[in-house]
């Protein structure tokens, strides 16, 4: 074992490779030697493996260019040549043996002694070159350790300088060194292997970055007031932090283990799930067990004793001063229900036991069992949303009443302040881990844990700077420093804010804020009358920071989404309660506060006044608020609240604008009293309240809807609403007939029938516009079988929008009669239901014939310009490569790393989640794309290539929009087939699609690839040429029966069983259909058949080619005339 400068140990036999430098420096010796040591059957096609002799040449040529860099490197740094040298020639004398004994072995292949003494000189080369290259990343390992000497250096020389003119000079040369040392260590951390370290080593840059400008400030506060103590522990505070951080990347760096003295609290168990979350994860799995495995004196104890762990948690939850005292009884009320089922569910499972219940009763009761655990779930995580939401308000009010008491030079009030500050602090680290322990969110949890643990070191410190101000009010070098602090503990609790809300949902967050803003409203009203400006003022600052904290969680959350209707929406809300109502709602504040100051000068009446107009702002901001998550829970993938939940029962929607229509005046009613359940019309709640079986069967056509909205979003979504009224009619239709159905669930922004009426009326509106545009098309259409539909369908939207105008007023028919809800209008409920699901479907047929009477029958004749443009929706972006989740978990520094210094296609390869899907519409990234993957190709790793390169192009075209199949189809696997035609059979084996095994056939047909359909083909079942036809254009889609009809005819209907080989029964079948085209093209047929015929036959040559659909054809026609015409037409085909 030798040692080098700085401390460096290297030892001989240690050869673990700890970077990927080093790593994908000898991947290529390694596969060179692996190809010629295998004795394993080569994957590559016969003819193309390199003879033996050509692989010894390689072999050579790899040793000679280790040792000619690895003299470079020896050259350039003197104090390693030696052991560099040593390595060289260790290199050499086993590369040396390993050509001799290769190329005896290369004499005769089938000798087995003269293959195991080169695999033994082949396991010697390669130790040897790994050794070789460990000691040239040794020369890294130097240079860092060279810059960590000097940062060390720096910092002794801060801490020992005696005067503000040496601690400048020191600091600025310490500047300098660390820049350097983070770039080597932000190279160094990209390139280790071990995730652990990689974590390490940004938790310490991050710590260097973030401690660097308080090391100056706190320095020069001790300098100027060294009689202050704080001064000085501020000062040991920062500089022992960043020292520690410098040790940890030099232990990294030298691959030695991290002192718990330097360890940056950075361990397996921050990123561990909640504690609650993962009891609850571990009981539900127990639960799930078969009845045959159930064991009374095993399971029951430990399933007990596991559910009392959980209730036992629940509890401290629940009774924590920040949990509601009906979120308290919620929680008592759940863990009771868990109780109850476990008992049933082991009593069933006994009963199982004894053979007196079926596994069918014991599934019902763990079915049970899960529902109610999913219940405590959620009352637990509402109750971990309602300390966050008292404690994540205002955050930074205890640091200013801190700082400005310090400003004052009150050392009392400082002390005082002081004391409050670091509870506040306290309370934030306790609610973020409180948040952990309801998580199942394994990387938010890790950098909630970081924060704030970060944040209850940073606060003593934050504490200690303030009483320097405080003894020295008018010193320039404390306020320094006290702002250099601050700025870093807002940071910090910004970060911690940011992560909290990460692992909270943001409909848990809203509805909880909801509720909250409704309380502090009713406090500030209540004040209001006692006439009490203070409170008023306390609470009147909630309200706003409970605003805002809303504003900002749920601009936050917009931008993670596409830019489109939903996030306008949303914005829109957020927009009109920033901008309209916060204002109004302050200024109303400002003068009631005013007024009750001045109490002689105010009168009764203005009084009232004054009150009246507060009450009215604010109803306003919680109907704001109310707007905002209504708009939020319009996103299918968020889960509406079940209707037990607060906040749907009676106060969800108020005076809602998320409607797409908005409510009608007749609904909008003074909102006098904030309390909920008092203005509120009945139908709607009344609803909610229906007993279970009449809520069942309004689901049970509720279900039918989404089922109709699925098959419209599949149909409408496809096509650009710009320049297109049709689809910016129809998705607004949708829109509120989504609106009126949430009605009869009691939800939605819908509050009372008459919003329902008038919402009825839009849809007839709107239902007129699409008739009349639909018409026009009509007219604009030939006469055909097209435009006979579109104007059948157009009726049928007259038809059911007057329907649904007529159920929307009978609908709210519900009456309370001696305390029991009696429903004669149930019936209507569904018909309202069913309406919409009638409409939804006629608004689906309208737009496909729409489409095909505007672009397939247009009436050449006219000049006049298309009514309507039909444009597919330009796909989401997404990025060429998604890289992998980044690594500095504690620190924003790692959105400002740069990207590992490779090559852009190991870049490329090494990331191999690649989405072709973002390139398709550009032929220069498809050649991109091309060019990249054949140079893998040339990396002879065929197995990986198919898995990088060809399965995401499979994967696109099986799932994909008919645009980007179409440009794939066009730019990317064309180029793919021509450069490498082997892989057309691996492309066919890889997916099962029908759709894609139709293209990858077309486009290998069209590059020659592929035989002659008569003699030798891939085979393909008919029932895929079937869906290449009619998959391409709809309207044939119900005319290509007649085809299979004509098989049954000709006593191929149990084909299957008549032919056994699957290649004959293709073959027959084909002749069959291709004879059914050429038996319509005479001119006695109609047109729609002749032009079906000539559709089928171009989709057939372009997937078997014109030779053997020609010769079958020709086989067909008796007439000369004929045949000369269908030559005529291949011919022509041949030439387009």
């Amino acid at each position: 074992m030798s040692t080098h400068i700085y401390g460096t140990k290297y030892n001989p036999t240690d050869v673990q490779i700890k970077t990927w430098s080093v790593q994908r420096t000898l991947d290529p010796l390694v596969a060179q030697v692996t190809s010629l040591i295998s004795d394993q059957p080569s994957n590559k096609k016969k003819g193309r493996s390199k003879r033996a002799h050509l692989l010894v040449a390689n072999v050579i040529q790899a040793i000679e260019n280790f040792i000619n860099k690895a003299s470079e490197i020896a050259h350039e740094n003197p104090d390693m040549r030696n052991d560099l040298l040593q390595c060289m020639e260790e290199v050499k004398q086993t590369g040396d043996e390993m050509a001799v004994l290769s190329k005896e072995f290369a004499d005769d292949p089938c000798s087995k002694p003269k293959r195991q003494q080169m695999i033994v000189a082949a396991r010697a080369l390669l130790t040897s070159v790994t050794r070789l290259l460990i000691m040239a990343d040794l020369v890294d390992v130097q240079l860092i350790l060279r810059s960590i000497r000097l940062v060390e250096d720096d910092l002794q020389r801060i801490h020992d300088a005696s005067n503000q003119e040496e601690l400048v000079h020191f600091y600025k040369q310490y500047g300098k060194d660390i820049i350097d040392l983070s770039q080597h260590a932000q190279r160094r951390q990209q390139d280790l292997v071990d995730r652990m370290e990689q974590e390490n080593l940004a938790a310490a840059r991050g710590t260097i970055k973030r401690t660097s400008i308080m090391l100056l400030t706190a320095s020069k506060a001790y300098l100027r007031h060294p009689e202050i103590p704080y001064a000085r522990e501020n000062r040991d505070f920062v500089y022992n932090q960043v020292r520690d951080a410098v040790g940890v990347i030099s232990s990294i760096t030298q691959g030695r283990p991290i002192p718990p003295t330097q360890l940056l609290k950075f361990d397996s168990s921050l990123s561990t799930v909640g504690d609650l979350t993962r009891a609850l994860n571990e009981f539900d799995h127990i639960v799930m067990m078969k009845p045959q495995k159930f064991n009374e004196q095993i399971i029951r104890p430990q399933l007990e004793e596991r559910l009392e762990s959980i209730i036992s948690g629940a509890a401290l939850l629940a009774d924590s001063l920040s949990t509601r005292e009906d979120r308290r009884d919620r929680i008592v009320h759940e863990c009771n229900a868990v109780r109850q089922a476990l008992q049933d569910l082991l009593d069933e499972y006994i009963q199982y036991s004894r053979k007196k219940s079926s596994e069918e009763n014991v599934n019902i009761k763990i079915q049970t069992m899960q529902t109610k655990t999913r219940d405590l779930r959620k009352q637990l995580r509402k109750a971990v949303v309602d300390h966050v939401s008292d404690t994540f308000v205002a955050t930074n009010v205890p640091l200013h009443a801190l700082i400005d008491a310090a400003r004052r030079g009150n050392v009392q009030l400082v002390e005082e302040t002081a004391n409050i500050f670091l509870e506040h602090a306290s309370k934030l680290v306790e609610v973020a881990n409180v948040a952990c322990s309801m998580s199942d969110q394994v990387e938010g949890i890790k950098l909630v844990r970081l924060a704030a643990m970060q944040i209850q070191h940073l606060s003593p410190q934050v504490v200690n700077a303030a009483r320097i101000l405080a003894a020295r009010s008018t010193s320039k070098v404390a306020l320094e420093n006290m702002d250099v602090f601050r700025d870093t503990w807002e940071k910090h609790v910004r970060l911690l804010t940011e992560a909290v809300d990460e692992i909270t949902t943001i409909e848990d967050f809203l509805a909880v804020s909801e509720n909250h803003i409704l309380e502090d409203i009713n406090l500030c009203i209540q004040a209001m009358v006692e006439r009490n400006p203070d409170r008023v003022d306390r609470t009147a600052g909630a309200i706003r920071g409970r605003s805002g904290r809303v504003i900002d969680v749920v601009t936050s959350e917009m931008e993670k989404y596409e830019p489109g209707e939903y996030t306008e929406g949303v914005m829109e809300s957020i927009r009109v309660l920033r901008d309209q109502i916060m204002p109004c709602f302050v200024e109303r504040i400002k003068i009631a506060i005013d007024t009750l100051r001045m109490r002689s000068g105010c009168d009764d009446g203005k009084f009232e006044l004054i009150e009246q107009e507060l009450i009215e702002a604010s109803s306003s901001v919680y109907h704001g608020i109310r707007d905002i998550r209504n708009s939020v829970l319009m996103n299918p993938d968020l889960e509406w609240p079940s209707d037990d939940d607060e906040g749907l029962n009676d106060e969800i929607y108020a005076q809602s604008q998320t409607s797409s229509h908005g409510p009608s005046s007749d609904s909008q009613q003074p909102d006098l009293e904030m309390y909920p359940g008092k203005n509120d019309n009945p139908s709607r709640d009344m609803m909610r309240r229906l007993p279970k079986e009449e809520r069942e069967q309004i689901e049970l056509q509720v279900e039918g809807f989404k089922k109709t909205k699925r098959d419209f979003e599949r149909e409408v979504l496809k096509w650009d609403d710009r320049g297109n009224d049709i689809i910016v009619l129809a998705k607004k239709m949708c829109m509120i007939m989504m609106e009126m159905t949430d009605f009869t669930r009691g939800r939605g922004p819908l509050r009372t029938t008459m919003d329902v009426i008038n919402a009825a009326k839009m849809i007839s509106e709107c239902g007129s516009k699409l008739n009349k545009i639909a018409k026009d098309i009509a007219a604009q259409c030939v006469e055909s079988q097209s435009k006979s539909d579109l104007v059948a369908y157009v009726d049928r939207i007259t038809l059911y929008c007057h329907q649904l105008d007529i159920t929307s007023k009978v609908k709210a028919d519900v009456q309370n009669i001696s305390g029991e809800l009696i429903v004669s209008g149930l019936d209507s409920a569904t018909s309202l239901i069913t309406a919409a699901k009638n409409l939804m479907n006629a608004v689906v047929l309208t737009v496909k014939a729409s489409y095909i009477a505007s672009t397939k029958y247009r009436n050449k004749s006219g000049n006049k310009e298309p009514i309507v443009q039909w444009k597919m929706r330009l796909p989401e972006k997404k990025p060429l490569v998604l890289n992998e989740r980044q690594n500095e978990s504690n620190s924003r520094t790692k959105k400002s790393t740069v990207k590992k210094r490779l090559e852009p296609l190991h870049v490329l390869i090494l990331n191999v989640k690649f989405h072709c899907l973002s390139i398709n519409n550009d032929r220069y990234a498809s050649y991109l794309y091309y060019v990249l993957c054949h140079e893998h190709h040339e990396e002879k790793l065929k197995d990986k290539w198919k898995q990088i390169w060809l399965k995401p192009v499979v994967h696109a075209l099986d799932t994909s929009t008919p645009l980007h199949r179409f440009l794939i189809a066009e730019y990317i696997l064309p180029k793919i087939l021509k450069g490498h035609p082997e892989y057309l059979q691996d492309l066919k084996e890889i997916t099962v699609n029908p759709r894609t095994l139709i293209v990858c056939t077309r486009i290998g047909r069209i590059l020659d690839l592929c035989p002659n359909i008569f003699s030798t083909f891939s085979l393909i079942e008919h029932n895929l040429i079937r869906q290449g036809i009619t998959s391409e254009d709809e309207q044939h889609f119900i005319r290509i029966k007649d085809s299979w009809l004509l098989c049954a005819r000709q006593k191929l209907k149990n084909i299957d069983q008549d032919f056994a080989n699957l290649t004959e029964r293709y073959r027959t079948y084909l002749k069959c259909l291709i004879n059914w085209c050429c038996s319509h093209l005479y001119l006695e047929g109609s047109y729609s058949q002749r032009h079906l015929s000539i559709l089928t036959l171009h989709w057939l040559i372009h997937l078997h080619g014109n030779e053997g659909i020609q010769t079958v054809c020709r086989k067909y026609f008796k007439s000369n005339l004929f045949q000369e015409k269908i030559k005529v037409f291949f011919i022509h085909y041949r030439k387009i």
